[in-house]
């Protein structure tokens, strides 16, 4: 990126304000700092714990316990171990602390649903394989998306509604080193974009500790 410092300009629309490129550098930044700082992972994996904890484990209240009972052991046995398609060192709990940690360290993540050996299963697509190859803010001329707006590897209406997403080298999730493969849009329907949203113009997600990054460069 060489002399080039991410910005935040508020006059104007936010995804010229806070480009593509700002936006990345800010990413590739915060991860430097929870890779670096040790105070920063341990204040981030403090307050995943802390959110998470075993909050998220099922709760029934309904009168038939015989049903429950069975259902528990699925979820407790069967799903929650095997819910994600990177395997079982990815349970439900150890997933959702890792996603509470994009969401500070990434500002975002995609999270896309589906179905593997007859169970309904989750994929966590990173930040950086969220992109394309293409100017901001281009309209797509031809295909299934034509007429929307591609935009920091999102596809828009004109209104600002995500209606796919753009997953990079999609055939190749361990690495970029790899032989590449076609990218992979998939649809909003089968697909979200997980991020905490701070301004009502913008769909993509910033790091938490981005804003001291920029105040660190000021």
């Amino acid at each position: 990126y060489g002399k080039y410092r991410p910005r935040f300009y508020t006059l104007g629309d936010s995804s010229q304000g806070l480009d593509t490129l700002s936006r990345e550098l800010l990413v590739r930044w915060s991860r430097e700092m929870f890779a670096q700082l040790p105070f920063i992972p341990a204040a981030i994996r403090a307050l995943a714990e802390f959110s998470i904890g075993d909050s998220y484990l099922p709760i029934y209240t309904g009168k038939n316990k015989k049903w429950w009972a069975v259902a528990e052991r699925w979820l407790l046995d069967e799903w929650m171990p095997n819910c994600c398609t990177r395997g079982n060192n990815f349970d439900f709990q150890t997933c959702l602390n890792l996603e509470s940690q994009l969401m500070d360290v990434d500002g975002d993540y995609l999270l896309v649903f589906g179905e593997e050996e007859g169970l309904p299963k989750f994929q966590i697509i990173q930040n950086n394989r969220i992109g394309a190859q293409t100017a901001d803010n281009s309209v797509i001329l031809d295909g299934p998306y034509k007429g929307l707006i591609l935009s920091d590897g999102v596809y828009y209406t004109a209104q600002g509604k995500p209606m796919a997403y753009n997953i990079k080298n999609a055939g190749n999730l361990v690495n970029n080193l790899a032989k590449n493969t076609p990218d992979l849009i998939v649809s909003s329907k089968d697909s979200t974009l997980i991020f905490d949203p701070k301004y009502i113009d913008k769909c993509r997600g910033i790091p938490s500790i981005g804003s001291a990054i920029l105040q660190a460069l000021s």
